[in-house]
């Protein structure tokens, strides 16, 4: 659980921090700074339908890996002063790599902890403190 509230406080602080410093540090305008987020959200939304069968294919602890490579490696681009369209993909991919650990990691949890009668109350309980 810890590895989840790290990435989560990582992303969470970087929402609020995003619109100064991309516009100070990367002289975007407030438009392109608003698109980059949505495209952000959007990348939370659309990986959902995949992510199941990518932990159904590979083992969850190297899907979980992985995606904590790309959530870093994206937090360490953004910054190197690429071009817009750079920094929208990247901010879509750390979306999904987000999105993606999330669902990999509450998956692992409720199959290595949970017993399989209660595991439909132990992933509500998760999601919800996830939210939190």
């Amino acid at each position: 659980m810890l590895i989840n509230f790290l990435v989560s406080s990582l992303i969470y602080m970087s929402l609020p921090l995003w619109p100064a410093v991309v516009e100070q540090e990367l002289s975007l305008t407030s438009s392109q700074v608003g698109l980059s987020l949505l495209l952000f959200c959007l990348g939370l939304t659309v990986p959902g339908c995949v992510c199941s069968y990518l932990l159904d294919a590979y083992r969850r602890k190297s899907v979980c890996f992985w995606l904590v490579v790309a959530l870093a490696a994206s937090c360490i681009l953004v910054p190197m002063g690429l071009p817009f369209h750079g920094v929208l993909l990247i901010r879509f991919l750390q979306g999904v790599a987000f999105c993606m650990f999330h669902i990999a990691l509450g998956n692992t949890i409720m199959v290595d902890i949970t017993i399989s009668e209660r595991r439909d109350f132990a992933s509500y309980i998760y999601f919800w403190v996830c939210r939190f």
